[in-house]
């Protein structure tokens, strides 16, 4: 009983570390296509702000997931999220 339980308890992390991992791969593809490329990371918030211009509210919503997941800058999260008000 005590290994079926360790197995279903490991089995679980997998699939969290799974679905974390396939969430990060689609942000990445979401950004990819909406700002037009793959180095986001190496983008300033000025260069980050200029791309961010015209996009949708889905797409500044998947700009700002990432954001928030990796370098969390609040000066542009709160940009975003004023792009997003005025978007609704």
């Amino acid at each position: 009983m005590r290994v079926a339980e360790e197995a279903a308890d490991k089995s679980e992390e997998v699939l969290k570390q799974t679905e974390k991992a396939t969430r990060k791969a689609e942000l990445g593809r979401a950004l990819f296509g909406a700002l037009g490329t793959t180095n986001y990371g190496e983008l300033t918030v000025d260069e980050i702000s200029r791309r961010i211009e015209g996009l949708s509210s889905e797409d500044l919503e998947k700009v700002r997931e990432y954001e928030k997941n990796n370098k969390n800058r609040e000066t542009l999260i709160e940009q975003i999220d004023r792009k997003i008000r005025a978007n609704s």
